[in-house]
């Protein structure tokens, strides 16, 4: 993106030209923040109980293993998805966003690990 008054290319987010300080067409989208702070929330929420599964714990019934399939899809795999929304919509929080983003990913990750592990315990 190039600046209307100067023609420096400037970032695609800036709100102003970094040269001549004119402010750009890039306009935030307010009135969202819930989504982006819902995605960090549940994302943090989310790793804390990854964690509260410790090697302590013994994962062998069924309901365990549900339960870890359901904290799945509600801690990983929805703040993800929300903050893809959050991200691809240039909501006013996009940072909260991809921090989520982020978060979600590893905790996606901690969560396939015990599924894995409960699975190898359960069937033994």
């Amino acid at each position: 993106m190039y600046c209307k008054e100067c023609g420096t290319k400037i970032n695609e987010n800036s709100k102003f030209c970094d040269k001549c300080g004119v402010e750009t067409s890039v306009k935030f989208s307010k009135g969202r923040i819930y989504i982006p702070i819902i995605s960090l929330i549940l994302s943090i929420i989310g790793i804390l109980v990854v964690f509260s599964f410790g090697e302590d714990n013994e994962i062998n019934d069924r309901d365990t293993i549900e339960t870890i399939a359901g904290c799945f899809w509600i801690y990983s795999v929805l703040p993800f998805s929300l903050g893809i929304v959050s991200i691809n919509n240039n909501y006013t929080g996009k940072n909260m966003g991809i921090a989520a983003l982020i978060i979600s990913f590893f905790t996606g990750i901690g969560y396939i690990v015990l599924l894995v592990e409960s699975f190898d315990s359960y069937l033994t």
